[in-house]
């Protein structure tokens, strides 16, 4: 459907650094998913609006949570997915942190994580 092939066009332009279409694609996804959250923070963190960036990673947080609880319940590989998504925060957050103040988080500390 058309919120499927949004997330998948919202995921194309990030990697193409097309900015403006991936903000296009981000309002076309259906809202409160872990896709939307997390699309919507890579781009508060390009546009320097760290606050909001923080909120949507958050938010993206809390919706995984739950699904991850019950999926760590079944089998490592039906978790496997939802933990790559927390790692993906993990790691949009320390971007947040290097981009909105460069000396808690200097480059090469980030590099070498």
């Amino acid at each position: 459907d058309r919120a499927e092939l949004a997330k998948l066009g919202a995921s194309a332009a990030w990697k193409l650094r097309r900015w403006e279409d991936m903000s296009h694609y981000c309002s076309q996804m259906r809202k409160e998913t872990f896709e939307t959250d997390f699309f919507a923070a890579v781009l508060s963190v390009h546009e320097r609006g760290f606050e909001e960036a923080q909120l949507l990673i958050n938010r993206a947080r809390h919706t995984l949570a739950s699904e991850l609880t019950a999926l760590v319940g079944e089998s490592y590989p039906r978790a496997y997915r939802a933990m790559i998504q927390v790692q993906q925060l993990s790691e949009l957050e320390e971007i947040l942190l290097h981009k909105s103040n460069p000396a808690a988080m200097p480059i090469d500390l980030l590099l070498s994580i």
